[in-house]
């Protein structure tokens, strides 16, 4: 399993919990579970490397920033998934380094967006957090 790979389960698993809200599904795709009512979804955004690191000869492991999405959709308002998100993100937080598998996580930002059909409303949250980790030079996970 390739370092991004643990950094996402790491993520679902902290939200894929006991005591997640009732109905709650998460997955880690882009794939949307057309049934459930609420979900979180988790999947990588962007990976790259730090800037001014020293030269690779120099080094045992390369520091990396990984954006994660982190996608709330619920029925019902935007108030109704600011609570849903507000526990996702607390849940994420609570260890800042992913039991260990990261240096740190940071939330960066959250995008509202609105879905609307024919028989629900649903509200989504887009929350975006920056993880920090090494992977080792020799490695390409």
């Amino acid at each position: 399993m390739t370092r991004v790979q643990q950094i996402l389960e790491a993520i679902a698993a902290a939200i894929d919990a006991p005591g997640k809200p009732a109905g709650l599904v998460v997955i880690t795709s882009r794939r949307i579970p057309s049934s459930a009512e609420r979900f979180v979804a988790v999947f990588p955004m962007q990976d790259k490397p730090a800037e001014n690191e020293a030269p690779p000869r120099t080094r045992v492991a390369a520091r990396r920033f990984l954006s994660v999405a982190v996608v709330c959709r619920c029925a019902g308002s935007d108030i109704d998934n600011e609570i849903l998100r507000d526990w996702t993100v607390s849940r994420i937080l609570k260890s800042t380094t992913l039991e260990g598998i990261a240096s740190r996580v940071i939330e960066t930002v959250t995008d509202w967006q609105g879905e609307l059909d024919s028989q629900n409303t649903y509200s989504i949250a887009v929350t975006q957090f920056l993880v920090e980790y090494a992977r080792p030079i020799t490695s390409l996970s």
